[in-house]
Formats: structure tokens, C-alpha cells, sequence
């Protein structure tokens, strides 16, 4: 199991280098019940071939799922249909938002986040 990029985009290193195949891999998952924490390191490799001839990623990023997320994706009632927490951490991945500005609730006065998808560009290569 793995993330590939959607048909004609690309991926940038934080060194502007641009691959057109590059292959995502939950290379660690792993978890703790009793503080309901998930630790997942997705890594970025040029290609598959890359990753099959274990080369060295080109990309690496560190995720600590706690909170609703965890319950979410990793609990024990959320392992309950798949037990393969590779495939949760997957599925998290691909959801991921960040927040890229604010506005405010005219009604309420309250600050809205407004986010968007961490892997817009991304896919499950199942």
C-alpha cells in the first residue's frame, strides 16, 4: 500500500527539485492505546523504484495523531472493521487539512478556519 500522485501533477522537495513520480509510504505507525496517540512517518521517495532499491527518501513528514483523530482512525472501535493501522494511517493522510487563513461568522462574530487538503495531489495506489 502507498500514496501516488493523481494523473500530471508533481511533487516539489523543500529543494525545488520536481518529480513526476514520486511514491508515498507509511514507513512507521505506531501507536499507544492508553495515552491514544498515533505516530506516523509518511516518507516521499523519488519513485518505486526508489523505494524498492531502498534509497533514502526524498521527503519526509512526522505526524502525532491525538484527540478526535485518533478515536477517529485508530481506536479500538475504529479498528474494528480493518486491523491494519498502515491502512488507517493511509486514510488519515489523505484527509489531512491545514489552515490557510481565517474569516469571521457574520451572525455569530466567531473566527472560522478556513483549510484546505495537506495531498490534494495524492491517491491511494489501490
Amino acid at each position: 500500500m502507498a500514496i501516488i500522485l493523481k494523473n500530471g501533477k508533481t511533487f516539489e522537495d523543500k529543494f525545488g527539485n520536481v518529480y513526476e513520480d514520486a511514491y508515498g509510504v507509511v514507513d512507521q505507525c505506531n501507536g499507544n492505546k492508553k495515552d491514544k496517540l498515533q505516530y506516523v512517518v509518511l516518507e516521499i521517495y523519488k519513485d518505486v523504484e526508489a523505494r524498492a532499491a531502498k534509497k533514502v527518501p526524498i521527503a519526509q513528514f512526522n505526524y502525532t495523531i491525538r484527540g478526535a483523530d485518533f478515536d477517529t482512525f485508530f481506536s479500538a472501535g475504529a479498528l474494528e472493521a480493518s486491523t491494519d493501522q498502515y491502512e488507517k494511517a493511509y486514510a488519515y493522510i489523505l484527509q489531512v487539512t491545514k489552515v490557510i487563513g481565517t474569516e469571521v461568522d457574520e451572525e455569530t462574530g466567531e473566527s472560522i478556519d478556513i483549510t484546505e487538503l495537506v495531498w490534494p495531489d495524492w491517491q491511494s495506489d489501490e
